[in-house]
């Protein structure tokens, strides 16, 4: 008899509220909630996203009363940040649904819906950094030197459009500081290593916003 396995997800979106603080958790899921509103790649989500946004306003709402100290209200906090979990979670393994059935845009789709891997794919670019100057209107971008290699960084303000991403650098420098850029606005970056091999796939998607 024939038989057949699948392969673990590649991509897999995470969520750990364990050790946040009730703030966080509250900035986090309407970054979620912002991420994945009017987003191509999430046409149905399991969860009505304004259901979400009715429980994260519980939860601010829950979090005013605990700071009172009166009797119950902190645990019905704590009931109201439960109940906001499970429909993250929803939308975690919805977001890591459509990852994996996108897997060339995987990484980029996660960033845009604001969730992290839990597990992220191997590449050689694992190790880079991405982060805004002092000075307005630039970033700078470094990834892992490679032996002989040549890098391709490339940029987008959308990563929900494939076709939006442009190459800013190629060259043999594994340093780069991109200028001219619009400040406020949020850049997501991905970086390919060019060996005798041949190209690496694209590292993981970071992402800054210019001073």
């Amino acid at each position: 008899m024939a038989t057949s396995s699948k392969s673990a997800p590649k991509f897999n979106a995470l969520l750990e509220f364990t050790r946040k603080s009730v703030p966080q958790i509250i900035t986090e899921s309407q970054g979620i909630v912002q991420g994945m509103s009017n987003n191509p790649w999430f046409p149905n989500p399991p969860v009505a996203l304004a259901t979400v946004t009715t429980a994260i306003n519980s939860v601010i709402a829950a979090q005013t009363a605990a700071q009172t100290r009166a009797k119950g209200t902190v645990a019905a906090m704590h009931a109201q940040v439960q109940a906001l979990e499970i429909y993250l979670r929803q939308l975690a393994n919805y977001a890591s649904s459509v990852a994996n059935q996108n897997p060339a845009n995987g990484q980029a789709i996660l960033a845009g819906a604001n969730f992290f891997q839990r597990k992220k794919p191997v590449n050689p670019n694992n190790g880079y950094r991405v982060h805004a100057t002092k000075v307005p209107g630039q970033l700078f971008i470094m990834t892992v030197r490679v032996l002989r290699a040549s890098y391709e960084f490339e940029m987008t303000t959308d990563t929900t459009n494939p076709a939006s991403w442009t190459n800013i650098y190629k060259g043999t420098k594994c340093k780069f500081i991109k200028t001219g850029l619009t400040s406020g606005t949020r850049y997501y970056i991905r970086v390919k290593t060019v060996t005798v091999n041949g190209e690496s796939a694209p590292s993981d998607v970071l992402s800054s916003v210019v001073l």
